[in-house]
């Protein structure tokens, strides 16, 4: 359909007059009855809403859809039900138009037949619903629209045809608290006639009363007063409400009615406390007139007197100190209610009716200390006149004056001074004013305490100046001012801590600049013994590091635990620092208490780049021992870094053995990537042999390196290889007696019961060497349990003289034979005895007894 304006036209003017000859004119005439006007709505629209029956059903013959739509999302029958046009409604019904169609709001033709009282529409339409309560997409039915514009004949037929009186919309209202919100008071006398349940409350908890308060309809208000005593869900009744809309005869109603004037909200605010905070002061003397009481205290503790001080409504304050009989306000801070919201005019009218000036509040603090915060000058003019004592302590002994200085208060500040405030006066911690104007980085008032004769070197209890604090703060303005005035950049705090020491631990070039041009000394040591250079090193500090090594700062001082900053540059990865200091030349071969070197440290620390940087300064560091004889490659081997041991391959020389006691050390931790990097960089040969013609592989057996192991197998090392004495990889596990690499050597083809030169299979050293894990693999594996060597000895007759129980029940749970004799004649039973190994010949006994007799 064709948007566009619809113009004065033969259509328009037929519908407007209902002629449906005029109309068809048009028609035949070309105006073309498909369009829309900007609103979306068509002539069919138009047509519906007019009650131009005959024109409704012409245009639904030409074409026009029953279910046409406005931009609205509205039918023709929501217009015909709107304007209570019945000839049309009955006309779009009969031709099939939807009764229980919505708009873009959820709304039915129902819903406006309601809302407009189109009685004779909806008496139409409630015959084609089957229930009368269909919701909007804010849950409301046509009852809500009709009791909102109050439609007393369209209510009737709506609960009359089964609408529910107590329905609640998606905001928890009724029809009753709906009309009672859109002030349709006839409607809310009218539902409660009917049988509304009045006690209902909506979402927030509010009643219809609460909603006729809130409209000042003061008529509903005493029909609806049953209702006074049900609060919402903040606990406010609708005295509260009355009082907050400031309506004098609904509250005085309410107040006549029965509502107690000492109601309580969530946050324990009574009517008279609203009442006050909002300046209505015929209302606060209504509510004290009906005993509303003047000292009652809301969960902050504070009273309707105090709103009245922080507005400062002198004529409120009045007639609360009237009411206030038995002088209860008296000790509820009043005049630090007064003080803190400035409120001068109340502060004096308090102080007349006879307020103590140095009332304590938290913490202990004043009036005046409130005042004093806050430059409140005019506040601290009238307290000092009515007595306020100048030095007055909180409960940390800090006095007016320090929290002028601290908070920049300067007129007070000035004020204090020129009316004899201790410009030195000292806190529990014992920090005067000028402590904490440096503290607060509040340099106006440093400077003005400065002037009036504050004491720039004064320490507190922990030993610190204010020159101390300005560096922490990194503050150059502060610090210049306390230099300008003569604070010495070497005084030292408990800790032998000075200013620089502060300085360069924060990062402050510019302090520490101003320091030393001032004449810091850039050597002091603290009580660990360490420098300013010591502190910005392991802060990675450069700007800072740099300014001390030019103004001469002793690159290898050593601290309490013989560290230069050398040492904490590499342990804290502070790379600016740590080749600043190189570049300098700071000494890389000084030991620390420990005998470590900073290549130790930069190793424990995993700092790599350290490494490189102090290899390539002195190689000889590597060779460097500690006071366990700990050398950095040790440390390396320790931590497990492969890149690190990397970086060390370029420094550990070259002709690397088997028997080496680095590449024993590798196999013995199972680093495989140290193996990897040492065997790539070609400092150890895989095929390199030991004195005795063992392979790797032998080492990684009887040193259990199961990575290492498979490592070597895959790079082609001979699973089989017998060394000097004919003996595989495979025989030296038992040294190790490590499964995990017994598997890697098995699974590569290992043979399980070949012997050696002297015919001793890898079962015959598990019992020399009491391998009892990888006996029971062996057995497992399927493994002869007796065979003999050259000497007719079995496995049994070496685990009998090696001390080994445990393989002696292994080989005996196999079958091993007790009887078996060696060449000399001798059984396992008695190389036992023989060998004095007697508990072992237990074991063997034991196991004889629990069954075996026959082995005896």
């Amino acid at each position: 359909m064709d948007s566009v304006k619809q113009k004065s036209s033969l259509l328009l003017s037929g519908i407007l007059s209902k002629d449906i000859n005029l109309f068809s004119e048009g028609v035949r005439k070309g105006e073309n009855p498909f369009t829309v006007n900007e609103k979306g709505q068509s002539f069919l629209h138009l047509a519906a809403k007019s009650n131009a029956a005959e024109i409704v059903e012409l245009l639904v013959k030409l074409g026009l859809s029953l279910d046409e739509r406005d931009k609205k999302g509205r039918t023709p029958l929501h217009y015909a039900a709107a304007a209570n046009s019945v000839e049309a409604a009955q006309k779009l019904l009969s031709l099939g138009a939807q009764p229980d169609s919505v708009d873009e709001e959820g709304r039915t033709p129902l819903h406006y037949a309601a809302s407009a009282g189109s009685l004779e529409v909806l008496k139409l339409l409630i015959g084609k619903v089957e229930n009368p309560d269909i919701p909007d997409k804010k849950g409301r039915t046509p009852l809500f629209y009709a009791a909102a514009k109050s439609k007393p004949e369209t209510m009737t037929l709506l609960i009359s045809s089964g609408a529910d009186l107590n329905y609640k919309d998606s905001l928890g209202y009724t029809p009753l608290i709906f009309a009672a919100e859109k002030d349709a008071q006839s409607s809310v006398l009218f539902l409660i006639e009917k049988g509304a349940e009045v006690k209902e409350r909506d979402l927030r908890g509010q009643t219809a009363l609460h909603k006729a308060v809130n409209n000042r309809n003061l008529f509903l208000v005493k029909e609806l007063f049953f209702l006074k005593d049900i609060p919402d869900n903040d606990n406010l009744y609708p005295i509260h409400y009355a009082v907050n809309v400031g309506d004098l005869d609904v509250v005085r109603a309410l107040l006549d009615l029965g509502a107690d004037p000492g109601s309580k909200d969530k946050l324990g605010k009574t009517p008279l406390h609203y009442a006050v905070s909002r300046n209505f002061k015929d209302l606060v003397e209504l509510l004290i007139s009906y005993g509303a009481s003047v000292s009652e205290v809301d969960s902050l503790g504070r009273t309707p007197a105090h709103y009245a001080v922080a507005n400062d409504n002198v004529e409120i304050l009045q007639l609360l100190l009237k009411g206030d009989s038995k002088g209860e306000l008296k000790d509820k801070g009043l005049l630090i209610e007064a003080a803190v919201s400035k409120s001068v005019n109340s502060l004096k009218l308090l102080i007349g009716e006879g307020f103590n000036p140095n009332e304590r509040g938290g913490e202990g603090k004043t009036p005046l200390h409130h005042a004093a915060a806050i430059n409140a000058v005019e506040v601290v003019k009238a307290l000092l006149e009515a007595g306020a004592q100048i030095e007055a302590e909180d409960v940390f002994g800090g006095t007016p004056l320090h929290y002028a200085a601290a908070n920049g208060s300067l007129e007070v500040l000035q004020f204090l001074l020129s009316s004899g405030a201790d410009v030195n006066r000292e806190n529990k911690k014992g920090r005067t004013p000028l402590h904490y104007a440096v503290l607060k980085n509040q340099p106006e008032s440093v400077r003005k305490l400065i002037l009036s004769g504050a004491d720039i070197k004064r320490a507190d209890e922990v030993g610190r100046t204010p020159l101390h604090y300005a560096c922490e703060l990194n503050s150059p303005e502060l610090v210049e001012i306390l230099l300008k005035a003569g604070a010495d950049p070497n005084v030292l705090d408990p800790h032998m801590v000075s200013p620089l020491h502060i300085s360069a631990f924060i990062n402050g070039p510019e302090v520490s600049q101003m320091l030393i041009d001032s004449g810091a000394d850039v050597n002091l040591k603290d009580k660990g013994g360490k420098t300013p250079l010591h502190l910005c090193a392991p802060k990675d500090s450069f700007e800072v590091a740099n300014i001390l090594v030019e103004r001469g700062a002793d690159l290898n001082v050593t601290d309490n635990q013989g560290q230069t900053p050398l040492h904490l540059a590499v342990i804290s990865k502070s790379s600016k620092v740590l080749n600043l200091l190189l570049e300098k030349g700071a000494d890389v071969s000084l030991k620390d208490v420990e005998g470590r070197t900073p290549l130790h440290l930069a190793v424990m620390s995993g700092n790599r780049d350290a490494v490189s940087s102090l290899m390539e300064s002195s190689p000889d560091l590597i060779s460097e021992a500690d006071s366990s004889g700990k050398t950095p490659l040790d440390y390396v081997m320790e931590v497990g870094d492969e890149e690190l041991f990397s970086t060390f391959t370029d420094y550990i020389g070259s002709g690397f053995t088997p028997e080496s006691p680095l590449v024993k050390s590798i196999l013995k931790s199972d680093r495989v990537g140290f193996l990897k990097a040492l065997i790539e960089s070609g400092r150890l040969s895989l095929n390199q042999l030991g004195k005795e013609g063992q392979t790797l592989l032998h080492y990684a057996a009887a040193l259990g390196a199961p990575k290492c192991a498979a490592f070597l197998v895959e790079k082609g090392v001979p699973v089989n290889q017998k060394d000097n004495f004919g003996r595989l990889p495979i025989h030296l596990v038992s040294k190790s007696d490590d499964i995990e690499t017994a598997k890697v050597l098995v699974e590569a083809g290992a043979y399980l019961d070949f012997k050696d030169n002297f015919g001793k299979t890898p079962l015959h050293f598990c019992g020399m060497f009491g391998a009892s894990k990888f006996a029971r693999f062996l057995i497992e594996a399927g493994v002869n349990p007796s065979p003999e060597d050259i000497l007719k000895k079995t496995p049994l007759h070496y685990a009998a003289s090696s001390d080994s129980a445990k393989v002696v029940r292994v080989l005996l749970e196999a079958g091993a034979s007790l009887d078996e004799k060696d060449s000399q004649g001798i059984t396992p039973l008695v190389e036992a005895a023989k060998s004095g190994k007697f508990h072992v010949l237990k074991e063997m006994v034991d196991f004889v007894l629990s069954g075996n007799e026959k082995q005896l």
